[in-house]
């Protein structure tokens, strides 16, 4: 394989960039804060940022009424309206 002269002498040009403030973004990098020193304005905006909506479920616990037990309510109603 034969190159030409003209390559030979030609400096190779690399993409190298200094270290610089403006190349390392030093002002825009974010330090790791723990939580308990962050500030309540900066604890508050995280905590909101990891909640989500429980969508169409409800997180409400539900029991089952027994219906063997005396329900006074229902006893009431039915006699107002009267047997069902």
């Amino acid at each position: 394989m034969f190159l030409s002269l003209k390559l030979l002498r030609t400096p190779i040009k690399y993409n190298m960039k200094v270290n610089t403030k403006e190349n390392l973004n030093v002002e825009n990098k974010t330090k790791y804060i723990p939580f308990e020193k962050m500030s309540k304005k900066a604890q508050r905006e995280y905590n909101a940022k990891r909640r989500n909506s429980w969508g169409e479920m409800s997180p409400v616990t539900r029991i089952v009424p027994n219906k063997k037990v005396y329900n006074r309510q229902a006893f009431k109603s039915e006699e107002r309206t009267g047997p069902r």
